[in-house]
This record gives structure tokens, sequence and C-alpha cells, in this order.
């Protein structure tokens, strides 16, 4: 090989290893999540009732069955605010005494099983006798647990589908 080959060689070798050392650690996210705990998801819903397509983001926060939820319409248009607080219901700061499946019929026309997202994340199941179907689509990849990616839901005796995609699920 001829010097300046070597030396060009060399040269890049060297810059490759002191682009490395200035480069920072990456630290693999191997934090389990307590379902039971505290934990959030965000991520994206379709919505037919009746034939009519909505189209969601939310930002669901949980601390055990306390909950903070907001949707926001397509394109950031419009947003409600759903929390349920040592066992008192609000929508957008308001209190009510409608429950959870009321006041989301009232306010959206519809509603889902907000308490059984534990169950469809982590266990991709159902718990207890539910008025829903669910169908898993798809795992989350490169988790340190199983966790579902896309799920679907149907009621059993109301027009109402549910398309979820859980895009980020992270610990508080």
């Amino acid at each position: 090989m001829a010097p300046l080959m070597k030396t060009l060689l060399s040269l890049l070798f060297l810059l490759l290893l002191s682009s490395c050392s200035t480069l920072p650690m990456q630290q693999s996210k191997t934090t389990l999540i307590d379902p039971r705990g505290s934990w959030q998801v965000d991520g994206r819903m379709s919505v037919i009732v009746d034939n009519k397509v909505q189209q969601l983001s939310f930002n669901l926060k949980f601390n055990g069955k306390d909950f903070d939820l907001t949707l926001m319409g397509a394109l950031g248009m419009g947003q409600t605010n759903l929390v349920l607080n040592a066992s008192k219901l609000s929508i957008d700061g308001r209190l009510t005494q409608l429950s959870l499946n009321q006041l989301m019929t009232q306010e959206l026309g519809w509603y889902f099983p907000i308490e059984q997202l534990r169950y469809i994340i982590f266990e991709q199941q159902l718990s207890g006798n539910s008025l829903w179907q669910l169908q898993v689509i798809r795992l989350a990849s490169g988790q340190p647990t199983k966790v579902t990616k896309i799920a679907k839901l149907k009621h059993l005796t109301k027009p109402i589908k549910i398309k979820l995609l859980f895009q980020k699920i992270l610990p508080n």
C-alpha cells in the first residue's frame, strides 16, 4: 500500500474514533411501567358512530384509578379535557354529576372504556364482563414487555367502533 494511502486510512480511522468519543451515551429505555401506578399514553383514535367518522388525538395520564384525558380534534381544532380525581368527574374544569359514559355520550356522542386501557395496552385483553369486543392488531416492538400498539374496539350493543393507535407509553 502506498504511504499516502496508509496515512489517509490512519487519519480517517483516528477521525472516526474521535467522533465516536464525542457522541453522548444513549441509555436504553428498560423502565417497566406499573399499569396500576402512574403512567401516560399519547396516541390517536378513529371513532365511527352511526357511519360518521371522527379523528382525534389524545393524551391520557393515569395515577391509579384517577385519570386526566385530553382529546384534540383533527389539526388541533377543538379540545376537551376530562378529569377523574378522587371520584369526582369534571369536563373542561366544570364538575359534573354524570357518569363517565353518560358525560362522554352527551358531549361527544360516544364513549369508550377508559378504565380498560391498562388491560388493553399491557395485557392485550379486556377485564371482566365487558360490553366491548377487542381485537389487537399490532404489538409494539422494542419494549421491555409486550404492549399493544394498535387495537380495535367494537361495542356489542351500540354502533360504536374505535381504532386506537398508541404512540407513546411512558411512566409519569
